[in-house]
């Protein structure tokens, strides 16, 4: 367990306070505040000291320290909030491992911090952008290790989910990584301010190779938004619809594929998408 005086919640309403920095809601601050869901974090995230780590979100270094108490690792600490970035600075001064960056996270790229090797994400990331985060970091090349981050809680049972309840932000994980919640939910008193909602550690370790080769990601996740267009609806209504075929000519493409016109796009795994896809090029 981590002893930080930003983790004591009077302690941070004061430093808050002094510093002028009430947080903003549009950058979806909440801050740690439970010494235990931090170190769960550092457990989670498993760093390998040979390995450099983005850290998105860093905030006032709460986590950014944890990490360097941790590991020998290089640390990429990314904050957003210009308000926030000197104080950051100033908090992780004693830490030379801890390189803070002022960017807005998704705009930034791995080979623009280090020289191409194996890197690890971790963050508390905000809550309002966390399926954008999700995707971008998952669409960096080269693509990192493992990515643990505290989210929604919800979010987490979305990207774990499996047939049946699969989305859009599912599959995109599903594609690339073997997603796991890594302990129980996490009530909203592990922060400050207190948010109406519970959080999770997702850990997401990156496969070796994609599921979907790269050559057909772009028309792959195209067709899967297609398909979930209208996931109230049938396969058939939502594919006739984005294919502008008659309801005839998607359904006897769907059979060719092997899936029941009637099933709704959350039952359909990455492999029938993907025989969906190669059949619907030759014949749409």
């Amino acid at each position: 367990m981590y002893d930080d005086p930003l983790l004591n919640p009077k302690y941070l309403k004061k430093f808050l306070a002094e510093s002028h920095l009430p947080p903003l809601e549009r950058f979806g601050q909440n801050f740690l505040i439970d010494p235990f869901v931090l170190s769960d974090i550092v457990d989670a995230a498993k760093i390998d000291p040979k390995n450099p780590v983005i850290e998105i979100g860093a905030g006032f270094g709460v986590l950014s320290r944890a990490l360097a108490a941790s590991s020998a690792a290089s640390i990429y600490s990314v904050e957003f909030d210009r308000r926030v970035v000197p104080i950051l600075k100033n908090l992780t001064k004693d830490f030379p491992t801890i390189k803070v960056i002022e960017s807005d996270i998704l705009k930034v790229f791995p080979d623009q911090l280090f020289a191409p090797q194996e890197y690890q994400v971790v963050g508390n990331i905000p809550y309002n952008i966390t399926s954008k985060i999700i995707k971008h970091v998952l669409a960096w090349n080269p693509k990192p290790k493992s990515v643990t981050f505290l989210v929604d809680y919800e979010v987490a049972k979305r990207v774990t989910a499996g047939p049946g309840q699969l989305s859009v932000l599912a599959l995109s994980v599903l594609v690339h990584a073997e997603p796991k919640i890594v302990g129980d939910y996490i009530p909203g008193t592990a922060f400050m301010p207190v948010p109406k909602i519970n959080s999770a550690i997702l850990r997401m370790d990156l496969r070796n190779s994609p599921l979907v080769p790269a050559k057909e990601e772009k028309e792959f996740f195209r067709l899967v938004k297609g398909g979930f267009s209208q996931k109230r609806k049938t396969l058939l209504n939502s594919l006739r619809a984005f294919w502008r075929v008659e309801a005839s000519e998607a359904e006897k493409v769907l059979k060719s594929a092997g899936i029941d016109p009637t099933r709704r796009p959350q039952t359909v795994t990455i492999e029938e998408w993907r025989r969906l896809l190669n059949l619907s090029l030759y014949h749409i």
